[in-house]
């Protein structure tokens, strides 16, 4: 992830995989897993996401879950800052999709 000023997120993490991508509705990945859905070995912070998106009147309704091991790493994640970063990475996708509605 790239913050606002080049700086760079999660650079220390030992990766991440996508396990479920049905464009343009479903989005699945988890920090669990690598490339070729190799275990993670000693992970930062292990979770896996679910995004929906789904067509409504007016616009579309964005669905976001993050599933955690345990409710440790859960408040570990929120400490982290979890859900202001996914609020700031929601508004880029809609500023992104306006550009693309134009």
């Amino acid at each position: 992830m790239h913050g606002p000023a080049g700086e760079v997120h999660g650079a220390d993490s030992p990766g991440g995989c996508f396990l479920v991508v049905e464009a343009p509705h479903r989005l699945v990945w988890t920090s669990a897993l690598t490339a070729g859905f190799r275990p993670v070995h000693d992970p930062v912070l292990m979770f896996t996401a679910e995004l929906t998106f789904e067509t409504v009147e007016g616009g579309t309704r964005y669905h976001v879950r993050a599933i955690h091991t345990n409710e440790a790493d859960a408040k570990k994640h929120a400490e982290m800052g979890f859900e202001a970063g996914w609020g700031k990475a929601l508004e880029q996708l809609v500023e992104l999709a306006d550009t693309m509605m134009d």
